[in-house]
């Protein structure tokens, strides 16, 4: 069994980015994920057993601005995992992905000191329930995220179009809650 969890942060407009930072990003966001994968699924074939877990992000389904590079990292791993699982059907060996919004308590995202408001935040409880429902369904992939978010979610994949109206209002209205934040700091 392989859970693939490296991930590092790239939010920022990508022009803050050097070329050496957005080649770190790809490669530990996206290429690490894919080398496992491929160092271990060919013993797992030849078991016929085996599983692969993807941490991806919720950021593989929402694109956010000022995130455009960590969004292609994990819509990278989505559509990786997505093709792979499909790939390895009938081998023995399943694949699938774990989406988190935010993860208080623990992570990248706590360990920056990043606060998220309360409908992005899961725990990390809730991450490692969604890990082992991912392994024991064989589910392709497990959002964990609050109902608005998961709809959100849906709604972008069906009508981009729409869903980055909504999307980029909410970014906006975001900004002000985290201004207005600040500002009784």
């Amino acid at each position: 069994m392989l859970v693939s969890n490296a991930g590092i942060p790239a939010s920022g407009p990508l022009t803050s980015f050097s070329l050496d930072q957005i080649d770190n990003a790809i490669s530990v966001n996206l290429r690490a994920g894919i080398m496992l994968a491929r160092l271990l699924v060919p013993a797992m074939v030849e078991r016929g057993a085996g599983h692969i877990v993807f941490m991806a992000s919720m950021s593989g389904h929402l694109p956010a601005p000022k995130n455009s590079l960590y969004n292609a990292g994990k819509f990278g791993l989505r559509g990786f995992a997505q093709a792979l699982r499909m790939e390895l059907r009938g081998a023995g060996v399943g694949v699938s992905l774990v989406s988190p919004t935010y993860v208080s308590e623990a992570g990248m995202w706590a360990e920056g000191g990043g606060r998220a408001p309360a409908i992005f935040q899961v725990t990390p409880v809730d991450v490692a329930d969604a890990v082992v429902k991912a392994i024991k369904g064989n589910r392709l992939e497990v959002m964990v995220a609050k109902l608005p978010v998961r709809a959100a979610a849906r709604l972008q994949g069906l009508a981009p179009v729409v869903g980055e109206s909504i999307l980029s209002r909410a970014v906006e209205h975001g900004d002000e809650v985290v201004e207005r934040q600040r500002v009784k700091r």
